[in-house]
């Protein structure tokens, strides 16, 4: 099934919320308290000097110990490719960081706390994005599980999703 740009670009935005509320954070105010960081301290400073991760931490409304371990992941990662990213960058890379760390521990967990986020959307927004409960993400693109018309989230926006 061959998806539009917006339908892939909805899919990933989805996702990117789900994991800001996975994390606690208020995706608005985490933003522009990033970007004050950047703007106060440059991006390099931002970063190196943990200015990003306390900046979230102001507005974090769960526990701010897995962003401290995500951020210590960007700031090592980033140390080793020579990159200073700007906020927006640093916000991309805590969530790819923070769905790698899910995918690593407990995929099914993981899956049923997308599925429990879609389940918290309006209806009308959550039957855009039809979910099989329990699925693989990874395992369901690859085995072409065929959802056909209802695509599950996995087919959405899983790494071969699209």
């Amino acid at each position: 099934m061959s998806k539009s740009g917006h339908a892939r670009l909805k899919a990933a935005l989805v996702l990117r919320d789900a994991l800001a509320d996975s994390l606690g954070l208020p995706l608005g105010p985490a933003a522009r308290h990033a970007a004050e960081a950047e703007t106060l301290h440059g991006a390099t400073r931002a970063l190196d000097e943990g200015k990003y991760l306390v900046s979230l931490v102001s507005v974090c409304k769960k526990n701010d110990h897995i962003l401290a371990f995500l951020d210590q992941k960007i700031r090592t990662a980033c140390a080793k490719a020579r990159f200073s990213p700007r906020y927006a960058q640093y916000l991309a890379l805590l969530f790819f960081a923070s769905w790698l760390d899910a995918q690593e521990k407990d995929e099914t967990a993981f899956l049923d706390g997308l599925n429990a986020y879609l389940d918290s959307l309006p209806a009308a927004q959550r039957k855009k994005i039809p979910v099989h409960p329990g699925r693989s993400a990874v395992r369901g693109v690859l085995d072409g599980h065929g959802c056909g018309e209802n695509p599950c989230f996995a087919c959405l926006s899983g790494p071969f999703g699209g």
